[in-house]
């Protein structure tokens, strides 16, 4: 994977703009490329920062009803399977019966 620093691309920047076989429309549209992405890093790290690091009361909400869900499903799943294991103990039981009769 190749990294590519701030770094780097001003010095790619400088090359481009002393070169003479480079057009200087394109180091200029290069460089405006170089500021949108600046101003756009700057921006995502100043609306982190903005961002409260601890959960709001909203969020905390929100967690508990997430869990209580899950909770619930785990609870129909857990009943689905007492149901099942009570019908094959029903079976166990029906099969041993018919094996003593058999007897």
């Amino acid at each position: 994977m190749i990294i590519i620093s701030f770094k780097h691309l001003v010095i790619i920047y400088l090359y481009f703009l002393f070169s003479s076989d480079i057009n200087l429309a394109f180091v200029q549209i290069l460089f405006g490329v170089l500021q949108l992405l600046g101003l756009f890093l700057w921006h995502r790290r100043t609306e982190a920062l903005r961002r409260p690091s601890h959960p709001t009361q909203q969020d905390l909400q929100l967690q508990l009803f997430d869990m209580a869900r899950s909770n619930d499903e785990l609870l129909e799943q857990v009943r689905f399977l007492q149901n099942r294991l009570d019908n094959l103990q029903d079976t166990i039981n029906t099969w041993e019966q018919h094996m003593i009769l058999l007897e």
